[in-house]
């Protein structure tokens, strides 16, 4: 399944859980996570990947940066991964 496919399924999911989300753009600092989801005060970041993809150098690099400020980046292959990310990292 295509990386898009599985952000935009994972969005939808996530919105009938009462998420908020939106798309990470930040045009001077490439390698920032692809989605922030935002419930009860609590922020997640998740990357996507098609199943059997990892993270580049790059992004890698920005989730260490991430890291090093208190703050996780997750990768999700699928909706039911991300719905467990999210369920996860609020409970």
């Amino acid at each position: 399944m295509l990386e898009s496919k599985i952000e935009k399924d994972s969005v939808k999911a996530a919105e009938k859980l009462g998420w908020f989300s939106f798309k990470v753009v930040s045009p001077n600092f490439r390698g920032a996570p692809d989605r922030a989801f935002i419930k009860d005060g609590k922020t997640i970041y998740i990357e996507y990947k098609q199943q059997g993809k990892k993270p580049t150098q790059l992004q890698l690099k920005v989730h260490d940066i991430f890291a090093n400020h208190g703050t996780t980046v997750h990768v999700s292959t699928s909706v039911e991964e991300t719905l467990r990310i999210l369920n996860d990292e609020t409970n």
